[in-house]
């Protein structure tokens, strides 16, 4: 059944700000700000904002909280909030987040936003809620959009005249099911690799200290007396020849990882010959120095450039380059307080290369640096097989997604089905013919990486030939299973 999704909301509610004032109660406003790329609300940074009303007491105008606002305009669980004013070239307006209530306490979203509550006995909301997803995804939103005064709007009323296919109850949960399965582990993923980031920096403390009190009494040395500290340059943006090139040249954006390996802009050797760029040995540190960017680090994996935002070195002994990225990293907080500048907050070069970090060299110290190297190296590569699993599942729900609201796509759940099978059950197996040659050729072919993912893919095989869903055969030399 096809039918417009206006017809699947029992109500809109329009966002409130309310006032910055301490003099009242006040209540938890959700922004656009709160929203993550996945749908979920970022509850970490949030505002409160007291909603009032004015009133006529004794002939003067005074005010009070409007108690009957806030009770028409809270959020309930299974509301979907919709971005209506924002957005930006690459962000279309649009945007959707799926509100589950955390602590009890009173929710409202901000006039940037709005409510759309979802007639249950019509649709299940987290089906319309990936539908939404769905939508703008697909970029179906942008025909909604209009803008003004810089702001792109969603033309809300126009946008719920889109038609949607609602399938029966049932299917809808199977939909559900299926992207939540990748969901959660996609969320277990990223824990994981939150870990391991944590696993090294508590590795850090517990050899070094912490490098701001240094507590150990390590020895210590200024930036400029560890390496020779350059800024890049921007090559002409009027001259073509230097850019399209092989080279890399990162901004300071895109210090976000230990390690950098390639560049969203490329520069030419006639740009390194004839501009200010220079080429950064491979194995310096980079590190960011303005605005938002402003202590962001990485290391080179690769010889590159970089723009004049972004200071760096190739210390004079590698041997150093982790101690003094996480001496660095763990003193962030710390140097970002002392930044300067009215509107952005910046540090300069003088600055950071008078910064002081750990630079022992007798040789018990030595010693747990060289341990201290390989802790970093051995974690990171675990960190890159979690990152490839990760973007593998990422790309499975996009996947999953379209293909849960348009005929013309297809699902492959090989690439990760090791992690997907420890959530399946049996009649999700015996659903999909695809699933259960998945299950055998990951058997067959020993590519189990651990006992757990082995045995559970033994119990499932078993289950099936009892079920007589699967079944063995001999050749003569060897057990082949197949689907039945």
């Amino acid at each position: 059944m096809k039918t417009k999704l206006r017809n699947l909301i029992s109500k809109t509610i329009t966002g409130e700000w309310g006032y910055e004032n301490n003099n009242y109660p006040n209540v938890i406003v959700i922004r656009a700000a709160n929203f993550n790329y996945d749908g979920t609300i970022d509850f970490s940074n949030l505002v409160e904002r007291a909603i009032l009303k004015k009133y006529k007491e004794n002939g003067k105008l005074n005010w009070k909280v409007d108690i009957e606002k806030i009770e028409a305009k809270k959020l309930i669980d299974d509301d979907i909030i919709i971005e209506k004013s924002g957005g930006g070239p690459q962000s279309p307006v649009g945007r959707i987040v799926y509100f589950k209530n955390p602590d009890n306490k009173t929710y409202l979203c901000n006039n940037f936003t709005q409510i759309l509550r979802v007639d249950k006995s019509k649709i299940n909301p987290l089906f319309l809620f990936y539908n939404l997803q769905y939508l703008y995804k697909t970029r179906r939103v942008l025909k909604y959009q209009n803008q003004t005064t810089g702001l792109i709007n969603l033309k809300v009323e126009r946008y719920l005249q889109e038609e949607v296919k609602i399938p029966e109850f049932d299917i809808q949960i199977k939909v559900i099911t299926q992207l939540q399965i990748i969901k959660e582990l996609i969320d277990y993923r990223k824990k994981s690799l939150h870990l391991i980031d944590n696993l090294v920096l508590s590795k850090f403390i517990e050899m070094f200290g912490n490098p701001i009190n240094n507590p150990k009494n390590l020895k210590t040395q200024k930036l400029s007396e560890i390496g020779v500290w350059k800024t890049g340059g921007t090559p002409s943006t009027d001259n073509p020849k230097y850019y399209n090139g092989d080279i890399n040249w990162f901004t300071s954006g895109e210090l976000n990882d230990l390690f950098i390996y390639e560049s969203k802009k490329k520069i030419t050797q006639e740009a390194i010959e004839k501009s200010n760029s220079k080429i950064i040995p491979e194995y310096s540190i980079l590190i960011g120095m303005y605005d938002t960017a402003a202590f962001k680090m990485s290391i080179n994996k690769v010889e590159c450039s970089c723009n004049q935002a972004i200071l760096y070195s190739k210390l004079y002994d590698d041997f150093y380059k982790y101690l003094t990225y996480y001496s660095l990293l763990l003193s962030k907080d710390y140097y970002l307080n002392k930044r300067k500048g009215a509107r952005q907050k910046n540090l300069n070069a003088t600055f950071i290369k008078n910064i002081k970090v750990f630079h022992p060299n007798d040789k018990k110290n030595k010693e747990l640096i060289t341990k201290f190297n390989s802790i970093v190296e051995y974690n990171y590569t675990q960190k890159l097989s979690l990152l490839k699993s990760l973007q593998n599942l990422e790309l499975l729900f996009q996947t999953v997604l379209v293909n849960s609201f348009s005929e013309k796509a297809k699902i492959n759940e090989e690439s990760i089905f090791e992690d997907l099978i420890k959530q399946f059950s049996i009649e999700d197996l015996k659903s999909k013919k695809e699933r259960l040659q998945y299950l055998i050729n990951l058997f067959s072919e020993s590519n189990l990486n651990d006992v757990s993912s082995y045995n559970n893919a033994k119990e499932k095989l078993f289950e099936l030939l009892d079920e007589e869903v699967i079944e063995q055969t001999f050749d003569g030399d060897n057990i082949k299973i197949d689907v039945t």
